[in-house]
């Protein structure tokens, strides 16, 4: 079972996301997002600057309103964090760097890969998203929190999560060597880097 939290160490550096607000999808909203170009404009920017390990590249790619929920592990719990900006030399967590990647592919849209915690391998190599299905991992980080820890989270901002996730595309680029997952939100009409999952792939627990 895989629990997602917020480990009580990390609170006085955790901001709530009480304050977010988003807009809400029309109806069937994923298939009306505007400028599909646009999306994939933003997840090639991301890739390159990570690659480039360009900061002032990709947090222009970051809201100044909303900033970048890292979702990470220490120990049995999953953790999430709220950032302003990405720094690659003050990486989340301190004990896990950023990924040095370099790939030259285009977005595969279809079912994403699964990475095998047997084997450490991902079930197929390239970029993908899946813009049909969509990833509650953020969500579930404050539900499981709630549920086996018992921490209080208020409902409010598991709402703000949950509204974040429908407006938001998950994007898996993996390789034999090295990977790395982040969520797209489309906001404002703008597509914004919001989500860097650095769990999927942690086998630690």
């Amino acid at each position: 079972m895989i629990l997602f939290s917020c480990n009580g160490t990390q609170k006085e550096d955790v901001k709530t996301v009480e304050q977010i607000s988003v807009n809400k999808p029309a109806p069937n909203a994923d298939k009306e997002l505007p400028n599909e170009n646009t999306f994939e404009e933003t997840a090639y920017s991301v890739i390159k600057a990570f690659e480039q390990k360009d900061e002032k590249s990709l947090n222009e790619l970051v809201s100044t309103k909303h900033g970048v929920i890292v979702l990470f592990r220490t120990g049995v719990f999953n953790e999430y964090k709220h950032i302003d900006n990405v720094e690659f030399k003050n990486h989340v967590p301190k004990t896990f760097p950023y990924p040095a990647i370099t790939i030259d592919k285009k977005i595969v849209y279809e079912d994403l890969p699964r990475f095998n915690c047997g084997t450490m391998e991902w079930s197929k190599h390239g970029i993908y998203c899946d813009t049909i299905k969509k990833d509650t991992l953020l969500s579930g980080t404050p539900l499981n929190l709630i549920k086996y820890r018992g921490d209080k989270i208020s409902e409010s901002q598991v709402n703000k999560f949950k509204e974040l996730e429908k407006i938001s595309r998950r994007v898996i680029l993996a390789t034999p060597k090295d990977d790395f997952i982040f969520h797209l939100a489309l906001i404002d009409n703008k597509w914004y880097l919001i989500v860097i999952d650095r769990i999927t792939t942690d086998c630690s627990a």
